[in-house]
């Protein structure tokens, strides 16, 4: 159970006669143009790898699947084990050489195969900008105080809130409204306080506002992606 191939030093069998050479069975020799073995030698590629760590405490030389010498060795004499500590056999008969082919062919590779799924983000969708927030071009003051007006539309289970800023050459004020998305564009007002005690007057005034919306129960709110900046007009009547 020998192999002896592609010897560099005169043949395979050099430096003996064939008829010196015991020939008990599963020996093979390559090339075929060698004729230094005994001729009951088997003559066919062993298919031979380069020396190396394929597993147990010294290197070895690996048959490639192809080789003539897997399971062509004969039993009598084939030891239990292999050079590097595999049993053998594990095909129909003993490889020929120190290697056992159909064993651990090599050090352990593992390969892991991974499979990444994607699960889309759950996303809140309000309405675009344009028809989000709307102030109505009048706000009606008693002086001392405004109401300012103006329309919404966000998702429904959602609440809003908007903040709002009015300011006139004689005073400022800022306030803010919250309540309940409906789904569909409905109607609030907010009423703003003058700064000073010369209140709102007759005439324009700037209104800046700011929505934003967020789940109830919670202090998280998302801005929206639009604010409300537009010059309206403001009418006082006496206060009642």
């Amino acid at each position: 159970n020998t192999i002896v191939a592609d010897s560099t030093a005169g043949g395979n069998c050099a430096g003996t006669t064939p008829a010196s050479i015991t020939d008990l069975g599963g020996n093979l020799s390559y090339p075929s143009t060698d004729s230094t073995c005994p001729p009951g030698f088997t003559v066919a590629d062993p298919v031979l790898g380069p020396l190396q760590d394929n597993g147990g405490p010294t290197e070895t030389i690996a048959l490639g699947p192809t080789s003539a010498a897997i399971d062509a060795g004969v039993s009598d004499g084939c030891p239990v084990r292999d050079q590097r500590g595999e049993s053998r056999p594990q095909g129909g008969g003993c490889d020929i050489g120190a290697f056992e082919a159909s064993g651990s062919s090599g050090p352990t590779t593992t390969t892991t195969t991974t499979t990444t799924t994607t699960i889309p983000p759950t996303t809140t969708t309000v309405p675009e900008p344009g028809g989000l927030l709307t102030i109505d071009g009048d706000a009606v003051s008693d002086g001392a105080n405004a109401n300012v007006t103006g329309t919404i539309a966000c998702e429904a289970g959602l609440r809003y809130r908007i903040a709002i800023e009015l300011s006139q050459a004689a005073a400022t004020g800022s306030g803010m409204v919250a309540g309940k998305c409906t789904g569909s564009e409905q109607s609030f007002r907010a009423r703003i306080h003058a700064s000073t005690s010369a209140g709102f007057q007759d005439g324009t005034a700037r209104v800046d506002a700011t929505a934003s919306v967020g789940q109830p129960g919670t202090r998280s709110f998302r801005t929206l992606s639009t604010t409300e900046s537009v010059e309206i007009r403001i009418v006082t009547v006496p206060a009642s």
